[in-house]
């Protein structure tokens, strides 16, 4: 399995998902007039990573600010 990278811009954060250390973090300000175009590869990823997770998971968020509809990703996030 691959890392997930995607840098940030001006209304997305950036995004580190790491198989091999367990660790995903997200880290920025989240705004973007798409939040899918964001979102939906993070929870795409964690379908498969949840299929051979590493031993210990960490999950560092790192928000400056976030909005309503990226909160709502990140409540899909926690869910999986």
């Amino acid at each position: 399995m691959k890392k997930l990278i995607i840098e940030k811009s001006m209304d997305s954060p950036q995004i580190n998902l790491n198989p091999d250390t367990g660790i995903l973090e997200i880290s920025g300000w989240s705004i973007p007039a798409y939040a899918n175009e964001v979102y939906e590869p993070i929870l795409e990823w964690l379908d498969e990573y949840c299929k051979r997770p590493y031993k210990k998971t960490l999950v560092k968020l790192k928000y400056e600010y976030y909005n309503t509809i990226s909160k709502s990703y990140l409540v899909k996030i926690f869910k999986k």
